[in-house]
Order: structure tokens, then C-alpha cells, then sequence
């Protein structure tokens, strides 16, 4: 190994961290030069013979060498000393997050420390405030060889660091370790978990609608109405079942599929009133008579006749036809054939034999509802209590008796009164 240069070796000197270095040839002579002075030797009398001096007390411990007074000495022939051992310092890559963005990933911050000298708290100190986080945080950290994967070890405490620090000075004394070496530190903390919106599946009711539609569906598929409505002794729409499936849904007390809620329907709120004050004049009049009266469409028939009047030529005439119209009218609404009950129950038994209409046909005849025109006066309530009917069967019951009690005698009567009526209006 070759020399250190003396510069080096002076430096290190100085400040103690080598030997002293060996004099040069230079210093050798100059020291000499100042030894002989001291001493006297340069004076050119010194070989004469003259009276000794008398030496100075600070040279009496100091005999004049033996030796010429400019004879060099020889060479120094000690060993050289060994080079002082020079002390490596660990500086550590540490890779840090960043801050979060508004994507929620932070760049990675890259900082380097001396693990020698560094202290625990002041290393997990300029970590934190790289990440600009608070101390309460928790911290942990993987070797660059770790996986992605990899379980992250803890960095909390003192200890954690200074074991940490082992073991990165150990792969940087390594000389295997071909890679670069840094540390990772990840944060631990789990972040704020952010309110989750619910999903389709979470707020819809699938399965409630499901078991509904189960508890609601018609065992006879004759009586099934379609995919729109749903049957269970009485029909269900499907807005309806809607609107028992959510409440369902949300577990309010009091409602199932025996007692479904009331809606109100803003498309039907008009025919619905129109209905309620049906029921309640009808209930009114039932109340207030025991007398069943049918005025078979007596009404509209009248209407006609007024409407067709107008056409007549002399007021005379229009008022004589008017009356007598109006009279026959009343005739032949009397002497218009009235359909049996039986009739209607047979041909509602044929169109739907399950629903067995024809056990409710005694019971109607002992409530006075001999013929179809006395259906019309009952509401709903009366058949279900009274007759015992089932709910699902009163509507499709109360339609086809209307129709019988319409059909066929408005027809003859309104013929006959188109005759007598042209006849009456013919010119002379």
C-alpha cells in the first residue's frame, strides 16, 4: 500500500485521528540548525584555542554532541506506523408517502439519514412530518426486499427503530448485497371509513316482493289475472302490492298480505269519490225505504225523448208528443220483461265454475233480490256480510247484473217510442 501523502497525515494528526507522523530531511536540518545555535557550534572561532565560556544554566543539562557541527544524522529506520482504520458511516435511502391527493394516492418522498447518529424520536419525528401526519399514527416499514405483499413490521416505539436500524446496517455492510438498500415505511392506520351508499340490491325488496307474490298468487290459474294483478280472496293491484311490499320492507307493524295499506291513487281520486257518494245514497235510500224502486233507466230514456221533441215543428204538437211519450213510456217500462236472479247466477256458473255462484242463489231470493234489477241497490258490504259472497267474486257479480238489467229491454222500449214518436211528427 503505498504512502498516505504527508498532508493527509499531518491533517489527521492534528485532529487526532492518526499517529505523528515522521520528520522530513527538511525539519531534520532546520532542527539541527537551531540545536547548533542554541549550543554555539556555528561560532568560527569554536575550533581556536580561547578560554572556555562559561554555559548558560539552561544548557547544562545539554552537552555539545560529538559529532561535526553540520553532519546530518542518519535516516530514521523505524517502521512506518499502520494507517488508521477509517470508520464507515450507514447513510439510509428512506422512502416515505407523500400527502394524499384528491385521487388518494400520494407521491413517494425520498429522504436520507444517518443511522449512526440519528435518534429514534427525531428519525420517527422528520418521518411524520414528510407524510404530515400527526405522532398518533401508526407507522411500520418494509425492507426493500420485502414483497408487495409482504406483512409491514411495526415502528412505533424506540426499540422498533434501533431494531430497524440493525438491520438495514447490517445489508449495507454486506457485501453480497448487490441492490440498492432503503427502507419503506407504510402507514398503518386504517383511514376514516366514508359512508357507503346503498346498492340497488340493499334498498330494493326483491325478496319481499317475492314471498308477496307467493302469498298473493291465485291457486287456480283459471282466476289468475295477468301479470299486473295478483289475487288472495280478493284482487290486489299492482301498485298496491307495491306499496305493501315496501312497508314490508321497513317493518311497519299492522300491515301484511291480509292487510294490504291504503293507498289513494291521484288517477282514480275523482271515481273514487264518485263511488263513495254512490254507496252513501244508496245506503241512504235503503235506510229510509224497505220499497226496492227500479227506475230502469228511466232517466236517460226520458232524456232522449226530450232531445228528440225539440225537432218537432209547432209547439202544440211538441208538448202533446212529449206527454204522450213520457206515458207510453212508463207502460211499456212496466210491462218490460224482468230477468230472474236464477238466469244471472246460471250464466255467471258457466263462465266461471270454480267461484260456484250458484250456492249464493238461495240466499239472494230470501233477501228479496228476485230479478237483476234489484242487484244494483246493494253495495259491496252487503253482499260480502249478508249473502256471504267472496270479495273477489261481488265485482265480476255486480257488472254482469247491469248488464242484464240494461240490455234488452231499453231497446224495446226505445223502438217503440221512435215509432210513436215518427208517427206523431209525420206531416198531414
Amino acid at each position: 500500500m503505498p504512502p498516505r501523502p504527508r498532508n493527509n497525515a499531518v491533517s489527521q494528526y492534528l485532529l487526532g485521528l492518526g499517529p505523528q507522523p515522521p520528520p522530513t530531511n527538511q525539519e531534520i536540518a532546520v532542527a539541527q540548525m537551531q540545536y547548533n545555535l542554541d549550543h554555539d557550534f556555528v561560532n568560527p572561532h569554536f575550533d581556536q584555542n580561547h578560554p572556555a565560556y562559561a554555559a548558560h544554566p539552561a544548557y547544562a543539562a545539554h552537552p555539545a554532541p560529538l559529532q561535526p557541527p553540520f553532519a546530518l544524522p542518519p535516516p530514521y529506520q523505524g517502521q512506518q506506523p499502520a494507517p488508521a482504520a477509517t470508520v464507515k458511516s450507514h447513510v439510509l435511502d428512506v422512502r416515505v408517502p407523500g400527502p394524499a391527493t384528491k385521487d388518494g394516492v400520494g407521491a413517494v418522498i425520498s429522504i436520507r439519514v444517518n443511522i449512526d447518529s440519528l435518534l429514534p424520536q427525531d428519525f420517527l419525528a422528520r418521518v411524520c412530518a414528510n407524510m404530515e401526519v400527526t405522532a398518533e399514527v401508526k407507522l411500520g416499514w418494509k425492507s426493500c426486499d420485502a414483497g408487495k405483499r409482504a406483512e409491514a413490521n411495526r415502528l412505533e416505539t424506540d426499540d422498533d427503530v434501533r431494531q430497524a436500524f440493525n438491520e438495514f446496517i447490517t445489508l449495507l455492510d454486506s457485501t453480497r448485497h448487490s441492490k440498492a438498500v432503503y427502507m419503506i415505511i407504510v402507514n398503518l392506520t386504517k383511514p376514516e371509513e366514508k359512508k357507503a351508499t346503498p346498492k340497488n340490491s340493499e334498498t330494493t325488496c326483491t325478496e319481499e316482493f317475492r314471498k308477496l307474490k307467493q302469498a298473493l298468487q291465485c291457486a287456480n290459474a283459471k282466476h289468475h289475472r295477468g301479470r299486473e294483478i295478483w289475487c288472495f280472496v280478493r284482487l290486489v293491484l299492482l301498485r298496491t302490492m307495491t306499496d305493501l311490499n315496501h312497508t314490508q320492507h321497513d317493518k311497519e307493524p299492522g300491515v301484511d298480505e291480509n292487510n294490504p295499506p291504503k293507498v289513494l291513487q291521484i288517477d282514480t281520486l275523482v271515481q273514487s269519490a264518485k263511488e263513495r257518494e254512490e254507496r252513501s245514497t244508496r245506503r241512504a235510500k235503503a235506510a229510509s225505504s224497505s220499497v226496492q224502486v227500479n227506475l230502469g233507466g228511466l232517466v236517460g230514456e226520458v232524456a232522449e225523448l226530450l232531445k228528440e221533441s225539440r225537432n218537432v215543428i209547432g209547439e202544440g204538437s211538441g208538448v202533446r208528443s212529449h206527454k204522450r211519450a213520457a206515458s207510453e213510456l212508463s207502460d211499456t217500462d212496466d210491462d218490460a220483461e224482468a230477468v230472474p236472479i236464477a238466469e244471472v247466477v246460471d250464466s255467471l256458473h258457466r263462465r266461471m265454475p270454480d267461484l260456484q255462484y250458484k250456492q249464493y242463489e238461495a240466499k239472494l231470493q230470501n233477501k228479496g233480490i228476485a230479478y237483476a234489477n234489484a242487484i244494483g241497490q246493494f253495495d259491496r258490504v252487503f253482499y260480502e256480510h249478508e249473502v256471504g259472497m267472496l270479495p273477489g267474486s261481488i265485482g265480476e257479480f255486480m257488472r254482469v247484473s247491469k248488464r242484464y238489467g240494461k240490455g234488452k229491454n231499453k231497446k224495446r222500449v226505445r223502438v217503440a217510442n221512435d215509432d210513436e214518436a215518427n208517427k206523431e211528427n209525420r206531416p198531414i
